[in-house]
């Protein structure tokens, strides 16, 4: 075999090499666009407060390709900021598509007409988490 022959193969091996890891990263890269697409994270949620210290969500998973995993609800009433613990039915993760709803309590009787406000932190099974703010007033028990 000549010089020139073991060169060529040479150089064949290197471009082939080359092409395949530029291949990869590409596909690395419109991968990750595919699998942006394949997830989307998004709820809808109602925040109602009652004035007998009743608190009620309900909230339903409208994304895909991700749980709901856990929520925490801030509210502040009267200039007093409360977290109030929400036991869910059906239980959370909350699979796409499916709608649950929380309920808790908190420490206080409320008059009616009073505004309330807070925020919902809903955590994701991917790790990621939203902080959605809500207002309203509190309504007769």
């Amino acid at each position: 075999m000549s010089r020139k022959g073991v060169s060529y193969i040479v150089t064949v091996i290197l471009v082939t090499f080359l092409v395949i890891l530029i291949a990869l990263v590409v596909s690395g890269k419109l991968w990750e666009y595919v699998q942006g697409f394949m997830t989307k994270r998004a709820v809808q949620v109602t925040v109602t407060v009652y004035s007998n210290g009743l608190i009620k969500v309900e909230l339903r998973n409208v994304g895909w390709g991700v749980d709901i995993s856990d929520v925490e609800i801030n509210v502040e009433i009267n200039g007093q900021t409360t977290t109030c613990d929400l036991s869910w039915s059906p239980p959370l993760p909350l699979k796409p598509g499916r709608e649950s709803i929380g309920v808790g309590y908190i420490n206080t009787v409320l008059a009616p007409a009073v505004p309330y406000k807070g925020t919902l932190t809903v955590y994701y099974s991917d790790g990621a988490r939203d902080t959605l703010t809500f207002s309203g007033t509190v309504l007769g028990s």
